[in-house]
This record gives C-alpha cells, sequence and structure tokens, in this order.
C-alpha cells in the first residue's frame, strides 16, 4: 500500500498521514497545524527532555515552532475554529515573534525572556490594544523539526534550535519593524 502524506498547513512540511493519531489540544485546537506536526514536536519536545535534559534553548523551540505555524483563517474557518482560537492564533505570532525578537535584536538572556513576555501580554491587555494580524511569509524558515530531530549531543541541539530560531525569525522579516515599535511602547 502505498504511503500518503498530509502537509501542515503551517509548516508546509509533508508528514506520512497518520490517521490513528488524536491529537486535541496545543496549536492543533488552532486549525494551525496537522496532528502529525504536532506528533513531530511532541516527539522533539520528549527527546529534549530525556536526552537534553530542558536546556534553556526550549525557549527558542517553543517561539519557533509557534511562529511556523501561522493563522491561516480561511482554512481555520472551513475546520469550524471557534473565534477565541482564532484570536489566539492571532495573538500567539505576535508574542512569539515579540520572544524571538528579544533573543536575537535585545540578545536577552533566554531563561529571562519569558518575564518580558508577561510583561508585554499585559501591557497589551491592560490598554486595551488589538492583536495585530500579520500576515504570514511565504515561507516560514528553512529549518524544521526534522532537523532538530538528527541532534546527537546537547551541543549540536542547542546549535540546531539558534539556527530554527533565526531561520523562523528572518522568515518575518516584513513585521521585524511593526516587532520593535511593540517592544518600545511597553517599555
Amino acid at each position: 500500500m502505498q504511503q500518503q502524506y498530509r502537509q501542515c498547513p503551517g509548516c508546509k512540511t509533508n508528514y506520512v498521514r497518520d490517521d490513528s493519531l488524536n491529537i486535541t489540544f496545543g496549536v492543533v485546537r488552532y486549525g494551525v497545524s496537522s496532528q502529525e506536526c504536532q506528533n513531530a514536536v511532541n516527539e522533539l519536545l520528549g527527546k529534549e527532555v530525556m536526552e537534553f535534559v530542558y536546556p534553556p534553548v526550549h525557549r527558542l523551540i517553543v517561539d519557533a515552532y509557534g511562529v511556523q505555524h501561522p493563522p491561516h483563517f480561511e482554512y481555520q474557518k472551513q475546520l469550524g475554529i471557534e473565534k477565541r482560537f482564532l484570536d489566539a492564533s492571532v495573538q500567539s505570532i505576535v508574542v512569539h515573534l515579540f520572544a524571538l525578537y528579544l533573543a536575537f535584536e535585545k540578545k536577552i538572556p533566554l531563561l529571562e525572556i519569558s518575564q518580558h513576555m508577561s510583561k508585554f501580554i499585559l501591557y497589551v491587555d491592560t490598554h486595551n490594544m488589538q492583536w495585530p494580524a500579520l500576515t504570514p511569509p511565504d515561507n516560514v524558515g528553512k529549518v524544521m523539526i526534522a532537523d532538530l530531530m538528527k541532534a546527537q549531543n546537547a551541543q549540536e541541539y542547542d546549535q540546531l534550535a539558534w539556527q530554527w530560531a533565526e531561520s523562523a525569525w528572518n522568515a518575518w522579516s516584513e513585521h521585524h519593524k511593526l516587532i520593535r515599535q511593540l517592544y518600545e511602547k511597553c517599555q
């Protein structure tokens, strides 16, 4: 029997179709990733914990994966995704880009980025700002989950995580100015 493939609507990676997966949490419920892609990131995170003892680059992993799975409103509406999850997918992109901005442009230590993200989210919410719906790039980056699965040791994993995050950050270059402006507003 010939294998069938399913393309992830977010990162556009083709995965062997697995209809036995029943993943309903995380970005799958936003309609921005396939179950196969969510399964791949779950495997990556399992490898990360078991082999590399939850390294600081986990911050980059979460953010790179997040921005590689942007909203696609037409597709999400076809799936019947609830409005609150549509809104969450819009917020998610901005927040994860903000984190990558902190890592690459502001050189904030990875273990401190979550604090800055919380402050940013609080600022936006308390000032009743609307989260901007950013137009995703055609290509969300050159480094993908499969690339990180090849890491043989913690040093390789760290290096690949930085490459993945940088690739994802650079893919969204059209929106760097806006992220920079949002950062400056909340300071």
